[in-house]
């Protein structure tokens, strides 16, 4: 079972950590630190985050390779970033586009 951390910052200057973990099928994103959550609900139907850290995915939506992992938890992470401030968590369609990485993580750098 493979495992990878990350560290994104956004320039409002927060900061988040996310564990992978990849199972048989897909992989699984944990999100190990992020701004506090001090005024509005902890409730995982509307924070997206259950109490063991794991972002809230429905099957049909979890991620099978690495760069899609990356995408939800990019997409979750504005999405926590809005509600700590609005009491809202934005349900709207994001696009994310994200390099490519290999099994491990490693960012791969395309030559042309």
């Amino acid at each position: 079972m493979a495992e990878i951390t990350k560290h994104f910052r956004k320039q409002s200057g927060d900061q988040f950590t996310f564990r992978y973990v990849k199972q048989t099928t897909f992989w699984d994103i944990y999100c190990e630190s992020k701004p506090p959550n001090t005024r509005y609900s902890n409730n995982s139907d509307i924070t997206h985050i259950f109490e063991d850290n794991r972002l809230c995915i429905t099957n049909d939506r979890r991620p099978r390779t690495f760069e899609q992992a990356v995408a939800r938890s990019w997409q979750w992470l504005h999405g926590w970033s809005t509600f700590i401030r609005t009491g809202q968590f934005p349900n709207n369609k994001v696009r994310v586009i994200t390099p490519d990485y290999d099994e491990d993580g490693n960012r791969l750098v395309r030559r042309t």
